[in-house]
């Protein structure tokens, strides 16, 4: 754990420095914290995808960035480990899908959803 500028935070939560995303264990005004023994972390997940806080902007929880985010239409099909064949807002955490890219079976660990120019859209976070 690290204070940074006044701020709680894991060493390996990304911090903008310098328009570039850091671990704050590298920002070069985070203080390492000797002896936190807390048992749990908790952090939040916003709509934004970021965290302000007074002049530094933290990710948040799930640390995805622009480039990290694909977003799939409503209509995209997801071929399930078992050949069958859903629409995307049908994949249900826990679902084991066929990643048509790697030919290797996941596990969907969570689902994001965002909405532009009316049109939503989906990313699948697996393991």
């Amino acid at each position: 754990m690290y204070y940074l500028n006044n701020i709680l935070v894991t060493g390996s939560h990304l911090v903008k420095y310098n328009n570039t995303w850091i671990p704050v264990e590298t920002h070069p005004s985070s203080k390492y914290v000797s002896g936190y023994l807390q048992p749990y972390v908790y952090c939040i997940n916003t709509s934004s995808g970021f965290i302000d806080i007074g002049n530094m902007t933290f990710t948040d929880w799930d640390e995805m960035l622009t480039n990290d985010f694909k977003p799939y239409p409503i209509n995209t099909i997801i071929t399930l480990y078992d050949n069958t064949e859903i629409q995307i807002q049908s994949v249900k955490i826990k679902d084991i899908i066929k990643e048509s890219h790697l030919s290797l079976l996941s596990t969907v660990t969570g689902i994001a959803t965002m909405e532009y120019n009316n049109i939503k859209y989906y990313h699948l976070y697996t393991n």
